[in-house]
């Protein structure tokens, strides 16, 4: 096995950066644009509801779409904050400050239930267990 297929396999940018059409510059930078006027508001009123200072929204936001353009193949999904681990993390963080306000405790806990998160869905995906996800039915993937 090539060192290459195995360092494309575990960073797809390696295989199509080399590739990538100058032409398309223009429209992936206006794409980009159209992208950020509607990522950043929902960054910043996520983090709000996750319970920490709305900056921590703009932090989060860039850190996420390079981690998935460099780990990631597609080029049609969406990445970003989402509702649902805004207002998980938010019950996560509550619970464990029992409901006292300190932004740098909150900040702190909420990087930590990302990095968990993360590990978990790491080691989830080294382990190849998506085929879980045909036990769950249709209408609660969609609703979801």
């Amino acid at each position: 096995m090539a060192v290459g297929t195995v360092i494309g396999d575990y960073l797809p940018i390696v295989r199509w950066l080399p590739h990538y059409r100058k032409v398309y510059l223009r429209i992936d930078v206006l794409a980009g644009l159209a992208v950020a006027s509607v990522a950043i508001p929902t960054a910043l009123g996520y983090a709000t509801v996750a319970g920490v200072p709305v900056q921590v929204g703009l932090y989060a936001l860039p850190a996420a779409l390079l981690v998935y353009a460099v780990f990631s193949s597609s080029r049609q999904v969406s990445v970003g904050p989402t509702s649902t681990v805004a207002i998980m993390s938010g019950a996560v963080v509550v619970q464990i400050m029992g409901g006292g306000i300190d932004p740098a405790r909150a900040v702190a806990l909420t990087c930590a239930v990302a990095v968990a998160s993360g590990v978990l869905l790491t080691i989830a995906g080294v382990l190849r267990t998506g085929w879980m996800t045909d036990l769950i039915s249709r209408p609660v993937i969609t609703g979801f």
